[in-house]
């Protein structure tokens, strides 16, 4: 069937960066006048994806990976792989699409057979950097584009395994994504938060190298340092939840913290209760929250690391600390808190930041350039 794309998605119970990029790569696709059809492991991006003019068609699909990496990391599932397999044929006989289009790295272990086989090209989007062995065994470096978020991300990936391709940041709807002209203390409240406090505020997952524990540590810091209402509001679900209540608990802070677990929809604590947005991940293939948050009119303060430092620009639209630097944190988190002229500023320019360069219309123009330009070329090829 001519101009219809099959989109592969692996990810969790939960809708974050790569996500969002799936959602408006399935929109970017149909208002081009593709026909889509999503494989996904979890049915949770549904109800947005059905917002998309005309729906696409949603089917579960599990992806079994194989992967040798130590006796703790080794995954051979050889026979649901094989079910995948055949369950993938058996809907690319279906719908016989043009282009197979990978939401990430892994999808490609099964996308990657199947286009070989019926000789259609695969392009993978590539969210996050990966060990060496990824690239292998995922099967990436046979993927006819890939795509990356970052500049970073990039060179990472041509550093780990010599695989290249085109940089196309994340883009988010501005219209959606926008400062308030007047804020709903209902949020507030709700949260038991005093109306004067200064809110620094994370959206991310509760793991490790998104690092709030870190956040954590440096806020009870600033609490000892500032002499004005501070609060600080982490927004996101995942294993280290217990851990880090435990942590709140132990250093006597709780009614300074809020951690509220998963949620809906992240846009009311952008708009209506963070003033200062962070995100202190020692890796990121990009950095979504930190975009969303500046379309927001936040300033933000994010780690002077990976794909992280392409979402901000030093000193006007928010403010970068090193790595392992909780000082060096807690001083660029003081300075904001205590100059809301310099908020305001960094807000606005970040607004400004994120029309010019994560614009969703941008991001639609260039996935839709890349897919027709594969499209072409494959075509080309297959001609001779």
């Amino acid at each position: 069937m001519d101009n219809l794309v099959l989109l592969l998605h692996y990810g969790d119970n939960g809708i974050r960066g790569s996500e969002v990029c799936l959602i408006q790569t399935a929109k970017a696709f149909a208002e081009t006048g593709f026909k889509v059809v999503i494989c996904r492991n979890y049915p949770v991006m549904d109800n947005l994806l059905n917002q998309t003019s005309p729906k696409p068609l949603l089917i579960d699909m599990q992806f079994p990976e194989i992967m040798i990496a130590g006796k703790k990391e080794t995954s051979l599932p050889i026979i649901s792989y094989c079910r995948s397999l055949k369950r993938l044929n058996g809907i690319f006989l279906k719908f016989r699409p043009s282009l197979i289009y990978c939401n990430s790295g892994l999808p490609c272990q099964l996308a990657i057979p199947i286009g070989r086989l019926h000789r259609v090209p695969v392009l993978c989007h590539f969210h996050h950097p990966a060990i060496k062995r990824a690239y292998y065994f995922w099967l990436v470096v046979l993927a006819d584009k890939v795509i990356f978020p970052s500049q970073f991300t990039k060179m990472h990936s041509y550093a780990k395994a010599r695989v290249s391709g085109d940089v196309v940041h994340n883009g988010i709807d501005l219209n959606r994504f926008r400062p308030v002209e007047s804020r709903d203390p209902q949020l507030r409240s709700n949260l038991g938060i005093a109306d004067n406090a200064i809110v620094i505020g994370q959206v991310a997952q509760l793991v490790p190298h998104k690092r709030p524990d870190l956040l954590i540590h440096a806020f009870s810091s600033l609490l000892k340092q500032c002499d004005r209402p501070i609060h600080l509001c982490l927004v996101g679900k995942g294993p280290m939840v217990a851990s880090l209540r435990d942590l709140v608990t132990s250093l006597g802070i709780e009614a300074y913290v809020s951690i509220t677990g998963y949620v809906d929809d992240v846009l009311p604590y952008y708009q209506h209760l963070f003033d200062i947005n962070v995100l202190v991940s020692k890796e990121e293939g990009l950095g979504i929250s930190a975009i969303e948050g500046s379309a927001c009119g936040l300033p933000v303060v994010v780690t002077k690391c990976t794909g992280l430092t392409e979402t901000v620009v030093q000193d006007v639209t928010g403010l970068t600390f090193e790595l392992d630097g909780i000082n060096d944190l807690c001083e660029k988190l003081l300075f904001l808190i205590n100059n809301p002229n310099s908020r305001s500023a960094m807000g606005a320019a970040g607004r400004a930041y994120a029309k010019l360069q994560f614009s969703a219309g941008s991001y639609n123009d260039s996935i839709i350039a890349i897919a027709k330009s594969v499209l072409s070329s494959y075509s080309q090829a297959q001609a001779y």
